[in-house]
């Protein structure tokens, strides 16, 4: 994503540096503070500047910074699609949308998905009896959408990074932090075992996926 220019020398100077850090994220070349980990799987320190301290409830904490007077805001549609809640796991979204649709005024609307089968043969086949709607129902998986999904008129953008356990996939920390347009607008709160918040995450980069893409130079 394209980050915004400054205004001044400084502001300019300071998106240089968030940038050079979003690609050495993304490339695998920040640094790793645990050079015995497994290949393709670093932990990396997240600048303090970027990490939002947990004191109480972390869902709160992270909302509070990414959506400052929300109730003022909530008519506003730049204000709500100008930021966001991310998080690495559909259970985790969840957590984050059960909580935050309390705090919209209006009437809670439920949206099923299409849960039958079609085309699957004469009426003696069993492929109806072997996967039972409960089951279709209850899969909630990536890349698949819910059988359950929930707004309350209102929908919501996501910002922020909120990390109650570690990335697991290639790229998804630098995926996640280059969704921002400027280095002040990046808050990410890593929850820990002790219930404190901390500035230590996992990166998973596996470089072997980058040999055979063609060079920005041809």
């Amino acid at each position: 994503m394209q980050l915004n220019a400054g205004n001044t020398k400084l502001e300019n100077k300071i998106i240089a540096e968030f940038n050079k850090w979003q690609l050495a994220v993304g490339d695998g070349k920040e640094t790793n503070i645990s050079p015995n980990s497994d290949s393709g799987e670093m932990l990396i320190k997240i600048p303090d500047q970027y990490i939002a301290h947990k004191y109480g409830e972390p869902i709160q904490k992270l909302f509070e910074v990414t959506y400052p007077d929300f109730l003022h805001n909530i008519s506003s549609h730049e204000y709500l699609r100008s930021r966001a809640i991310l998080a690495p796991t559909n259970i985790v979204v969840d957590e984050i949308n059960t909580q935050l649709l309390v705090k919209i005024p209006g009437t809670l609307f439920t949206y099923l998905n299409q849960d039958s089968i079609n085309d699957v043969g004469d009426d003696d086949n069993d492929f109806r009896s072997t996967f039972l709607v409960e089951y279709l129902n209850s899969i909630n998986m990536p890349c698949i959408p819910k059988h359950e999904l929930k707004l309350k008129g209102q929908s919501l953008d996501i910002v922020g990074l909120y990390l109650p356990r570690v990335a697991f996939s290639h790229e998804h920390t630098y995926v996640a932090i280059s969704r921002v347009t400027r280095p002040e607008g990046l808050h990410i709160l890593i929850d820990s075992d002790d219930c404190s918040s901390k500035n230590i995450t996992k990166n998973i980069v596996f470089e072997e996926v980058f040999y055979n893409l063609p060079s920005v130079d041809n």
